[in-house]
């Protein structure tokens, strides 16, 4: 997108770009930090007390060799593009993760099909999905606990992401989040860096969590199981049972560790394997 071009076109719109996941977009819809967002369309679980405007549609490629089984068909589908050992996208084509999750769902759907038994008919509903885990709570007790040690001393991204092994905008992206918490401020110019605004002792474990982590601890299925199958029918119920007491636990439990703490068993750890201060 030229944001020159829009700009000099819409002089009253203010614009600036970041590096933005989506769903720290969404985070920043829904707490008042952004107003519009583009992105490729999710599902409506996803944009919950959101308005989505579609505003144009990609079409998709495939891309083979002349002597190719594929390159003589006059039509290509998903069945058969899942079938191929190797498939790859451009990193910079905005589609590329809407077109992967299809063709996943084309495998998923050939395997189960082929291992189907009599209790796997109950999962027509499409009941098996792959978990994804985040690491973005680690990540970021890990950043304020280095600001805690430095002892409001400005700390840049790079040395940030340095100590945390990652890319600076990884790092800047979840600064973002933590000053938007309030535990935080970042500065630029002269003594550019990050500091915490809020003494270690007044941060929880739990309030971090909060900030950054933006799904739910506990996935259920994404999509509804299918109601003629008796487990099915049910489980959902029965989860969500489940799911609220863990959350509350996890909540509870987080909630009595704060940054302080963190920090002086850092320091223990390190007293006892000889590390220094630096």
């Amino acid at each position: 997108m030229r944001c020159d071009l829009f700009q000099e076109a819409k002089p009253v719109v203010r614009v600036q770009v970041h590096g933005l996941s989506t769903q720290e977009m969404l985070h920043g819809l829904r707490n008042g930090k952004l107003h519009v967002m583009l992105l490729i369309q999710v599902s409506a679980k996803v944009l919950s007390r959101l308005a989505f405007e579609e505003l144009h549609r990609y079409a998709v490629c495939v891309a083979v060799l002349p002597a190719h089984p594929l390159a003589r068909a006059r039509k290509v589908g998903l069945e058969q593009v899942a079938n191929e050992r190797l498939i790859a996208y451009r990193l910079k084509d905005a589609n590329a993760p809407a077109v992967e999750k299809s063709i996943t769902a084309a495998k998923r759907a050939k395997s189960q099909q082929a291992e189907a038994s009599t209790f796997d008919r109950c999962n027509n509903g499409g009941y098996i999905y792959t978990v994804r885990t985040s690491c973005r709570f680690a990540v970021a007790v890990h950043v304020l606990a280095v600001l805690a040690y430095k002892e409001g001393e400005a700390v840049t991204s790079a040395r940030l992401a340095g100590s945390v092994n990652t890319n600076p905008v990884v790092i800047r992206r979840l600064l973002l989040l933590l000053q938007a918490a309030g535990f935080i401020e970042m500065r630029k110019g002269a003594g550019a860096g990050s500091r915490l605004s809020r003494a270690p002792g007044r941060i929880t474990l739990a309030e971090v969590y909060q900030a950054v982590e933006t799904e739910e601890p506990f996935a259920s299925h994404s999509r509804p199981p299918n109601k003629a199958c008796p487990v099915g029918n049910c489980i959902q119920a029965a989860l969500e049972k489940v799911f609220a007491s863990a959350k509350a636990a996890l909540q509870q439990e987080l909630a009595k560790t704060n940054l302080a703490d963190i920090l002086e068993s850092v320091q223990v750890s390190c007293a006892r394997s000889g590390k220094g201060r630096k």
